[in-house]
């Protein structure tokens, strides 16, 4: 039992420590999807062990090397690499789901097993055929349902995450435009920062700059865009960031 929760926890306890070589996954990964390699390992190892499959594991090893090491290393590896990029997190996740749903699968045959009538193999004499069926399909629905739902996201042209990172940045620049464009009409002037002008904070991880050329400029930490609003007409201009030879794309009107 102890190994149990030693293995189970491992992952936990890594993700617990802080990681800043992994602040940003690579490219194509959306933000925080490298979770879900985390969160499909302790589910195998979770299930597992309700289920009692680690009973029949360890009788099955009985007088073989342990394997605890190999695998919390394997669990770790399989983690880390899910960060460096797209293909990567797609090769991560179906490793991790092609062992959850094997898993899984014994998990049934030694339940079919333990339900025979005739006298038990050794390694099932503690197995409770319930608990491994239930676990084991559980775990092979599991590993299907969220393998095909992340790598659906991953192979998706237009990333969730940057596509909803762009709108909150342009929301804010337009709300912007409206706070400064109702204090000129009061104050017949424009503010000289969004904190002069009242304007409310800004969301999660937007950057707003005011410059003296007359322009607001808007980007998020997560977004592929930058947003440009001409203070005077309101017009809004956008382009790729990072690309400093792009021109700007005027923005649609709303």
């Amino acid at each position: 039992m102890k190994a149990i929760r030693f293995l189970a926890s491992a992952p936990l306890l890594y993700l617990a420590m802080a990681q800043p070589a992994f602040a940003n996954p690579g490219t194509g990964v959306p933000y925080g999807m490298p979770l879900m390699t985390a969160f499909m390992m302790i589910s195998i190892l979770m299930l597992t062990a309700i289920g009692g499959g680690y009973t029949v594991l360890k009788a099955l090893r009985e007088g073989k090397p342990p394997e605890r090491a190999a695998i919390i290393t394997a669990v770790i590896a399989l983690y880390v690499v899910s960060h460096f990029g797209q293909y990567q997190m797609i090769g991560a996740i179906s490793i991790v789901a092609l062992w959850g749903a094997v898993r899984g699968i014994r998990m049934l045959w030694w339940a079919y097993q333990a339900r025979k009538g005739q006298e038990r193999s050794p390694h099932l004499a503690a197995a409770k055929p319930w608990r491994l069926s239930v676990c084991g399909v559980l775990l092979i629905v599991l590993m299907l349902l969220l393998s095909a739902m992340s790598i659906t996201v991953l192979l998706n042209p237009v990333n969730w995450r940057v596509k909803a990172s762009n709108a909150a940045a342009l929301s804010d620049l337009r709300n912007t435009h409206a706070c400064f464009d109702a204090y000129y009409k009061t104050h017949h002037a424009y503010p000289a920062s969004r904190e002069a002008g009242n304007c409310g904070p800004l969301s999660s991880r937007v950057t707003l700059v005011i410059e003296k050329d007359g322009y607001l400029y808007a980007q998020h930490e997560a977004g592929d865009k930058e947003y440009r609003c001409n203070v005077k007409t309101g017009s809004i201009a956008w382009k790729k960031r990072y690309d400093l030879d792009e021109e700007w794309e005027q923005e649609p009107t709303q």
